[in-house]
């Protein structure tokens, strides 16, 4: 029936005796808080409590710092329309030193005058028709060179054979080479003509004048150029100014076709 006996005395039987140290409920003095651990040791958790907040506060105003940094940092960088207002203002700084900047006078372009042209007294020893041209003469003249040039002349309604060989001329010796219907061309023979062009006769040197003699102009004194080159129209320039007066002496801009031996005339 549940209970022991011991010798004539018996006793209700009990729960077992537990005899190790009351052990402290930990949970329950953190529930009691400070005040149930006497004074010293609540002043001590409050200051550490303290300091945690302190930590707390601090590290949210580190954090706070951070992102006023980063916003001034967004507000330093300069925007779209800042950058665009200082490359306006550095175009219109380099304009106005433009403006400033003293022109320039353009380089006035030489003009082209007759002493471009090397013209030189000769002789026809030679002529010939075009075997490929009716209108054409090939011939052959002396202008002082230790070789007689070639020269195709538009001359033959307006010259007979007869009339070519042996006449005195003047020829213009620096237009550039080249073949007139196959027939290589040196030089182009001085003319004169009417205002219609049905008449046509030779610029004729003075007497005494000697094949190769340069024809001189008074007041122009440069040297001929080596080659005329077709391109830049140097004898295309002075053409207009080359004309016969009343007397039938040749003329550029009215200064004479000078030889030593005299003016260079014509009969047209």
């Amino acid at each position: 029936n549940g209970k022991r006996v011991f010798g004539v005395v018996p006793f209700a039987r009990g729960e077992p005796l537990d005899l190790k140290p009351p052990t402290e409920d930990r949970k329950e003095k953190e529930r009691a808080g400070p005040a149930s651990q006497g004074g010293t040791g609540g002043k001590d958790m409050e200051t550490k409590g303290d300091a945690q907040s302190d930590a707390k506060g601090k590290g949210a105003a580190k954090g706070d710092a951070g992102k006023d940094d980063a916003k001034g940092g967004d507000a330093a960088k300069p925007d779209d329309d800042a950058i665009a207002a200082a490359r306006a203002a550095k175009k219109a700084a380099k304009e106005l030193e433009k403006k400033d900047k003293p022109k320039k006078e353009p380089i006035a372009k030489k003009e082209v005058t007759v002493d471009v042209l090397d013209i030189r007294v000769g002789t026809i020893t030679k002529a010939w028709e075009h075997p490929g041209a009716d209108k054409l003469w090939v011939e052959t003249i002396d202008v002082g060179e230790s070789k007689e040039r070639q020269v195709v002349s538009g001359l033959r309604a307006f010259k007979t054979g007869e009339q070519m060989i042996g006449a005195r001329v003047l020829v213009l010796c620096n237009v550039k080479p080249g073949p007139l219907r196959d027939e290589m061309s040196q030089g182009m023979v001085m003319c004169a003509s009417n205002d219609d062009h049905s008449l046509v006769d030779f610029v004729v040197p003075p007497v005494g004048a000697v094949n190769g003699e340069r024809v001189s102009f008074v007041g122009f004194e440069g040297e001929p150029v080596e080659t005329l080159v077709p391109k830049k129209k140097m004898f295309e320039a002075c053409a207009p100014k080359l004309k016969t007066n009343e007397t039938g002496v040749a003329e550029y801009d009215g200064v004479p076709f000078m030889t030593t031996k005299g003016p260079c005339v014509s009969a047209l």
